[in-house]
């Protein structure tokens, strides 16, 4: 094909573009080029040369576009290295093809996850607390005989009790007092 190729229009000026073929690669090198239509890749595309890792990369979209899964699909992996950053200037959601509220997100196999300021608000069937399972917690509400309000599942250590005589909130762990909060009765 480079044979066929001009390198100068009939006016006598020169076109910059070029493709050049080998029986395994066709390169095109021009300022500009306009895939119109549906354009198919068949396994992978790379933006940049291979492990050039200066400036950044971009494939920019035009409104409304996406990156699909097509039905069949049965996943759609993003893989980095690095960090992931997910950036709009109206909101990110997650929703179902068609609609509903079903999709999960899973942060199960997450190291750590950083709310900030935005820690949410409700947790469905949040089971641990600061490393405590929830049956550490007394869910009724009401005064135990021995003037605690949290009573300890068989095997927990944590405590929270009203010592009435010192006028104070007590919370132990472990069977050791670690700190109190000082009250004045209604």
């Amino acid at each position: 094909i480079e044979q066929k190729v001009s390198y100068s229009d009939y006016n006598g000026a020169e076109i910059v573009s070029r493709i050049n073929q080998t029986p395994t690669t066709v390169t095109i090198e021009a300022e500009k080029i306009n895939l119109d239509g549906i354009t198919r890749v068949n396994s992978a595309l790379w933006v940049g040369e291979p492990f050039d890792y200066s400036g950044d990369k971009a494939i920019n979209f035009r409104s409304a576009a996406s990156i699909n899964s097509p039905a069949g699909s049965d996943s759609l992996i993003i893989d980095c290295m690095g960090e992931i950053f997910l950036r709009s200037g109206l909101g990110i959601r997650f929703d179902l093809p068609g609609g509903g509220r079903t999709t999960t997100i899973d942060f199960s196999t997450a190291y750590r996850i950083i709310w900030g300021d935005n820690a949410p608000t409700y947790c469905q069937n949040a089971d641990m607390l600061d490393g405590y399972h929830a049956s550490a917690f007394s869910f009724s509400g009401h005064v135990h005989s021995d003037y605690e309000y949290v009573k300890p599942s068989s095997g927990q250590a944590i405590r929270l009790g009203i010592y009435t005589t010192g006028q104070r909130l007590n919370l132990y762990l472990g069977g050791s007092l670690i700190g109190y909060i000082p009250y004045t009765p209604a």
